[in-house]
């Protein structure tokens, strides 16, 4: 019987065409029944004689047929394997938390905003090809109340597949986190492992129970047979341990991975239940399928762990535990994890109550108590109970009214510290931020820890002249020049989801014309609102605008009962705050003082008296009719206590009694006296500011347009899809990326691009793309919506387009761009043979322009395509031919003819590409005839020529002009001779010397043309006519033209000057040296009176053995040693004049100091 051929990979499928034989038996048999025969055998009847029906009913039977052998048998596709994308995390950096403080909440606090999370343990594990990060987060120190609004990389955790996540408050008896019930310590390495090596072995730090190993494979596991197709293979390793210092190991096992797998894996093998001690681990490879290009089966150790079973519960740290699935959403490095913590309560001891209570985290003088006082309530295991735990400071070393106080001031204010303390630090600096946003400060009363705020407050204490030492008050103003009444204030906004935000504070009396050009800048760790911010800044800057002095002063202590931060009055005689002293007696309306003072009608006085036990009372003095000078006042209303002799006053105009200042300082001074410091105080400081600017968070929104989806692959060949847009103009804080429903990105508020895998995507299948626009606080702004096809993951690229291309002296190549999303390049030829590595490639690369350099031929015909990374080109070649026309021909250049030259001017071509010219000289006879060799020059550019030739020479003259890839056409010839003198006489007659004149004749004159020339007696000199003018031949010397570069050495000689010829204007400063005088050339015939001044000679300059200088000046600085007996006058030895100006020093001769003996300056004896 008939056998057919073929099986296995030959691509033949035997059953499949049975089958298909069958399916038109069965076909022809219904077509024959339609027609009204029978289904088999002699009554069939033939096809020829079927009729429509028959037709349908056979095509309805081969169409049903052949669906259904499609399904059971499919027809064979392509045999390329497609890579599967396979997602996985990176190898993880060590962990370095030792000696890190643990954070303390305070409020509601954004953890990895605000402070960084601690990272307890990290450990990636495997399932199947699926890899998974555990992580284990520390949000610092517990209890807290709530952990909330969990964000990986700037979106929701939810919108993330395969996120798993557990919380634990930090109580002291919270329990295990799943996955994190042992711990494990993975060491990092890099063994690669090689069939037929020794084994790699690794020794562990520590002493642990267990052991695990990690071996990834990655470029994958699989080899290539002879069609190209990816097949199964295997690599088999064998592991082993033994404790360090042993020598026996101990067999864990051999392992075999097998598969086909075109990504990256990894295996893990896990040894359990160890007797605790230091490991050694042996891992090598016993055996590969194969090698060589056809097996990707690299191995490699990349780490190895200990493992300790004990269960760590962190107890009292607050902990998130995260098992991450790397997907194409979240994959590679360590992923940006935030979430916000709040921690409501403080406990406080109540010793009014003798209790503790909570009282709010978030109120500033409360975190200041707790981050003194450090109490938790903490549950004992032992007993079930919870009990009190105190880690600081006593609570009978703390003030708690103090507390209170500033606690009800915060609250009436609403004052708040949202603020986590996350460095290690001292008590007094981790008090800063809370002191900060509370307006107040912690100190030492004693041993005991107190507190002041800036709160508005009544004086409590009164101090004039009678008890501030005399002499010690001191009043000092701050400076106000630079003072800043604008600041810009960084704060994590509360309201913006804790983002770091800066806003602009006016302050009081602001006036841009006088502001200062850059303002106070104050950063907060804290959060806060908006409101609460804008208040803050706004009481610094009243600060800053108000308080102008401060006052010092000592008193006695006994005078003294008031403390820092109280407010007190002061009177003083210097800055004439009031008339201050002691009580001499007072009655229910009268009081006596112990001076007189001075009552003006109309003004309104007052009293105010400091009694014996410190109470303060203010009165209002009646007024007078006339200017009244008494030492005895009465009061408008009796007093309900009666001062008593001593009590000290201080009297003056109402709201001027006394000046009211806060306390900053009282230090010791000396014994039993103190100096007290205080700042004004100035009620417009607390009015609290109301005009916050609003923000609607939710105002114009703008629109979200002109959204743009582009395909590509990447460099790993991974299909994807760039999606940009234009972003609202206002309020724009980023935007969630939406496809088919299913939110897969978010970006922040200065990105308008996201990319998207679609390798899982077949190809034309259409997807929804929603773009949603937020504004800064996470709402929803608007939005846009495209759908997008997706193209086949390998497309050939459009045709090529050429740009503009010129051919002059190089060939200019320019295309446009060819769309397609996974271009490669593009490829330029002489020829069609695209893809051939050949002398006719032309360019290849990603650019759109080529230029040839060097072209070899006028005529360039060259083809075009574009290719993608696949190696795909254009279905279609864009030829374009361009051409390089030869040179014009000049025109004949113009020749002029001298006794022994030549003039020859070559005259220019119109082309553009042009490079020079060349010159054809040939000689010849009169007639034209050549008579010798052509002689060729070329000239960059077309110019005039001179071409040497003895008289009466002839030359046929010819130009031709070329470019780079040669000439053109020569010109016509040019007969061309030189001049030759045949009669003397007549040569003779056309010479015109010069004329004799002795005024120069006026022009024009037709007796005197262009290029005459005259001799002036009157001068000596000679002129030439410029046909308008006269112009002298004699170069003449300007004044200062002479200088020192133009002076050879020695080149100055008598012969060379005639009397008076040089004068002072001829010669710059410094021109002559001693270098540019010949010796004994000059003479005083050859310088003109007062030509040769101390400025026209050089310091150093006159070096001689002698010199006859008359009437002459010679300053100190021109001399720098004079020997005495060189100084003559007049040959004799009379003493020498020198004037010496004022300023002018007698320096040392031959190193010694000045003799005069033979010298006698002018006017000294």
């Amino acid at each position: 019987c008939p056998v057919i051929e073929g099986s296995g990979d030959s691509g033949k499928d035997i059953a499949r065409a049975v089958a298909v034989i069958a399916l038109t038996v069965v076909t022809m048999g219904v077509g024959s029944m339609v027609a009204g025969g029978a289904f088999w055998g002699a009554g069939a009847i033939g096809a020829a004689n079927w009729g429509l029906w028959s037709w349908v009913a056979a095509a309805g039977v081969q169409f049903a047929g052949g669906y259904l052998i499609n399904q059971w048998f499919p027809v064979g596709q392509s045999s390329k394997e497609e890579r599967k994308q396979v997602y996985g995390w990176s190898q993880l950096s060590p962990i370095s938390t030792e000696g890190e403080a643990v954070p303390v909440t305070f409020g509601k606090v954004r953890m990895g905003v605000m402070a960084p999370i601690q990272l307890l343990t990290q450990r990636i594990t495997t399932d199947g090809e699926k890899q998974y990060l555990n992580l284990l987060l520390c949000g610092g120190e517990g209890p807290v109340d709530s952990i909330n609004d969990l964000i990986i990389n700037d979106n929701p955790y939810t919108n993330y597949e395969g996120v798993e996540y557990e919380e634990r408050l930090g109580s002291n008896e919270q329990e295990i986190i799943s996955n994190f019930n042992d711990t494990y310590f993975p060491q990092s390495i890099s063994y690669k492992l090689e069939e037929g090596a020794g084994p790699s072995v690794h020794q562990l730090d520590g002493e642990y129970e267990g052991i695990e190993v990690v071996l990834d494979f990655p470029r994958g596991l699989y080899r290539v047979d002879s069609k190209g197709e990816f097949k199964s293979t295997s690599v088999e390793v064998q592991l082993k341990y033994r404790p360090v210092g042993e020598t026996t190991w101990s067999n864990w096992g051999t392992f075999t991975v097998s598969g086909k797998y075109t990504h990256a894996i990894r295996r893990v093998y896990t040894k359990h239940n160890l007797p605790v001690g230091q490991y050694e681990v042996s891992v090598q490879c016993t055996n590969k399928d194969g090698s060589g290009d056809k097996y990707s089966n690299d191995i490699y150790w990349t780490s190895v762990s200990g493992i300790i079973y004990d269960d760590f519960t962190y107890p009292n740290k607050v902990l998130v535990g995260l098992k991450v699935l790397a997907t194409d959403q979240l994959s590679g490095g360590m992923p940006r994890i935030q979430w916000t913590q709040t921690r409501n309560n403080v406990w406080v001891w109540n010793p009014l109550t003798s209790a503790y209570e909570q009282k709010p985290a978030n109120n500033p003088a409360w975190a200041c108590y707790d981050i003194i006082h450090r109490c938790r309530k903490l549950k004992n295991i032992d007993t079930g109970e919870f009990e009190y735990v105190v880690q600081g400071i006593p609570a009978e070393r703390i003030d708690y009214q103090a507390f209170a106080e500033w606690a009800a001031f915060c609250d009436a204010r609403g004052i708040k510290f949202n603020g986590v303390i996350y460095q290690t630090q001292t008590l007094w600096d981790a008090l800063k931020g809370p002191e900060q946003a509370g307006r107040g400060r912690v100190l030492m009363r004693g041993t005991r820890f107190s507190c002041v705020c800036d709160a508005p407050s009544e004086p409590v204490q009164l101090f004039n002249v009678s008890n501030i030492e005399v002499d010690s008050f001191r009043e000092d103003f701050l400076g106000t020049q630079d003072r800043a009444n604008a600041l810009e204030l960084s704060f994590f906004n509360i309201d913006n989801n804790y983002e770091k935000t800066t806003i602009p504070i006016y302050g009081p009396g602001y006036d841009e014309a006088t502001a200062i050009e850059n303002p106070a800048q104050i950063n907060l760790d804290f959060a806060m609102t908006l409101e609460q911010a804008y208040q803050y800044g706004a009481y610094q800057l009243r600060v800053n605008h108000y308080i102008n002095r401060m006052v010092s002063w000592t008193a006695d202590i006994d005078a003294i009962a008031c403390q820092v931060g109280d407010v007190v009055l002061v009177q003083h005689d210097v800055p004439r705050w009031g008339y201050g002293g002691r009580i001499i007696s007072a009655t229910e309306n009268t009081v006596v003082l112990d001076k007189e003072v001075t009552l003006f009608p109309g003004v309104n006085y007052g009293i105010m008296i400091r009694l014996a036990d410190d109470t303060l009372i203010e009165k209002t003095v009646q007024g007078v009719s006339e200017k009244t000078v008494t030492d005895t006042l009465t009061i408008t209303e009796t007093f309900s206590i009666i001062p008593q002799k001593h009590d000290i006053y201080s009297f003056g105009e109402v709201e001027k009694i006394a000046k009211p200042f806060r306390l900053v300082s009282i230090s010791r001074e000396g014994d039993f006296r103190c100096k007290l410091q205080g700042v004004e105080y100035i009620e417009e400081v607390y009015e609290e500011a109301t005009d916050i600017p609003a923000i609607d968070y939710t105002q114009p929104t703008g629109r979200l347009t002109n959204v743009k989806v582009i395909q590509y692959l990447d460099d790993d060949y991974s299909a994807k899809i760039g999606i940009s847009w234009e972003p609202p103009k206002v309020f724009y804080g980023g935007a969630r990326i939406i496809i088919d429903g299913r939110q897969v990105g978010r970006v922040g508020p200065h990105e308008t691009s996201f990319e998207y895998s679609i390798n899982h995507i077949p190809e034309g299948i259409e997807i929804r793309i929603v773009i949603e626009a937020l504004d800064e606080l996470g709402n929803f702004v608007d939005d846009a919506t495209v759908y997008w096809t997706v193209q086949a993951k390998t497309t050939a690229p459009d045709d090529v387009t050429w740009g503009e291309c010129s051919f002059t002296d190089k060939v200019i190549l320019r295309w446009y761009p060819a769309a397609n999303y996974d271009l490669g390049g593009y490829e330029v030829r002489t020829d069609t043979n695209f893809g051939s590595e050949d002398a006719n490639l032309i360019y290849k690369g990603d650019e759109t322009s080529y230029i040839i350099d060097f072209p070899t031929k006028r005529s360039y015909t060259l083809y075009i395509k574009a290719y993608n990374r696949a190696g795909v080109y254009s279905l279609n070649a864009t030829p374009i031919t361009l051409k390089n026309a030869v040179p014009s021909t000049p025109p004949q250049p113009v020749v002029t003819g001298f006794f022994s030259s030549l003039w020859i001017e070559i005259l220019p071509v119109p082309d553009n590409d042009i490079l020079g010219y060349k010159l054809y000289m040939t000689p010849c006879d009169s007639s034209g005839n050549p008579t010798g060799e052509v002689k060729v020059t070329t000239y960059p550019t077309a110019q005039r020529v001179t071409y040497q030739a003895p008289s009466g020479s002839h030359f046929l003259v010819q130009v031709s002009a070329l470019d780079v890839l040669g000439e053109g056409g020569k010109s016509a010839p040019v007969l061309a001779a030189t001049k030759k003198i045949d009669n003397i006489a007549e040569f003779a007659q056309g010479i015109i010397p010069p004329r004799v004149v002795n005024v120069l004749p006026a022009l024009p004159d037709a007796n005197f043309p262009e290029g005459s020339l005259v001799y002036l007696t009157s001068d000596g000199k000679l002129y030439k006519s410029t046909g308008t003018t006269w112009a002298s031949t004699e170069t003449q010397i300007g004044e200062g033209d002479i200088t020192e570069t133009l002076i050879a050495d020695n080149s100055i000689s008598t012969p060379k000057l005639k009397a008076n010829a040089v004068t002072s204007g001829k010669i710059a400063a410094n021109a002559i040296t001693a270098g540019k005088i010949a010796v004994g050339a000059v003479g005083a015939d050859q310088i003109a009176a007062n030509a040769i001044t101390a400025e026209k000679v050089g310091a150093n300059e006159i070096i001689t053995t002698s010199a006859n200088i008359r009437d002459a000046v010679i300053d100190s600085a021109k001399i720098i040693s004079i020997e005495a007996d060189k100084i003559k006058v007049g040959g004799g030895s009379a003493p020498i004049p020198l004037a010496i100006q004022p300023g002018d020093t007698l320096f040392r001769f031959d190193g010694s100091l000045l003799s005069t003996q033979g010298l006698k300056p002018l006017g000294m004896e």
